[in-house]
């Protein structure tokens, strides 16, 4: 295994075990379980694409999973450090319910106009060849 995959697997089990680690505090804490299983819901399908980012984007896949990890240990940073009342904390809520859907969107969006623009190339010099 390069040193890059290294790396990009690294840090998708440390975003795993932030984000199950918050979902698990908040279900410890406050008794929320639908809030903890919505969140980790909502924060697996950016989980799931950057694996398949990975094969043809490495730099790519490897600062989105930065990027994951980081505010996924802010949540379970928020998570940990707050009282326990209902609002208390509420942070970590938007940090990974809100920026991972935002982030797959956007990682989406890339790859979809990406393929978009590469099939368009391919009909275009088809058309020019025959």
């Amino acid at each position: 295994m390069k040193k890059w995959q290294q790396i990009f697997w690294v840090l998708w089990a440390v975003a795993q075990v932030a984000i199950v680690a918050s979902c698990v505090c908040d279900v410890i804490k406050n008794k929320y379980n639908d809030d903890a299983l919505f969140v980790f819901v909502v924060c697996q399908p950016i989980m799931v694409l950057l694996p398949f980012f990975l094969k043809r984007h490495r730099l790519g896949a490897v600062i989105n999973i930065a990027i994951a990890s980081i505010y996924a240990i802010c949540c379970c940073c928020e998570r940990f450090n707050s009282g326990g009342g209902f609002l208390d904390g509420a942070n970590w809520f938007i940090y990974l319910s809100i920026l991972s859907v935002l982030q797959f969107i956007l990682v989406a969006l890339y790859w979809g106009i990406e393929k978009i623009i590469k099939v368009c190339k391919s009909k275009s010099t088809k058309d020019s060849v025959n």
